[in-house]
């Protein structure tokens, strides 16, 4: 499943505070994205269908039913497939010719794939 930028709004600011009443998720986003309730509503609504966040009753409360984790692991399975023919050499490929790998990024990833190994 792809998640819309819109959707991963409503889950960070869940992942970031937990449980959240719908109108303060309001406040919260109109404030950082510029939201209107409307909006906010709708997209909760959607998150919702999506099994990505539950409503809890009363005062319409949602919660998140996916970690940040497994949000994480899904993006990168589905950018695999889409942009790198599920190759994860070809990944590592373009994002090591990116440029932006710090000495200490490379040994902590160096240190990843032995542990792997």
């Amino acid at each position: 499943m792809v998640l819309l930028n819109t959707e991963l709004n409503i889950l960070e600011v869940l992942w970031e505070l937990g449980d959240v009443r719908a109108g303060q998720m309001v406040k919260i986003l109109e404030e950082r994205v510029g939201w209107k309730r409307q909006t906010t509503y709708t997209i909760i609504k959607q998150c919702i269908d999506k099994g990505l966040v539950e409503r809890i009753e009363p005062h319409y409360i949602c919660r998140a039913k996916v970690t940040r984790e497994e949000v994480q692991r899904n993006e990168i399975s589905v950018l695999l497939e889409k942009l790198f023919d599920h190759s994860p050499r070809s990944f590592l490929h373009a994002f090591a010719d990116c440029g932006n790998l710090s000495e200490q990024d490379i040994a902590e990833l160096q240190g990843i794939i032995d542990k792997m190994e």
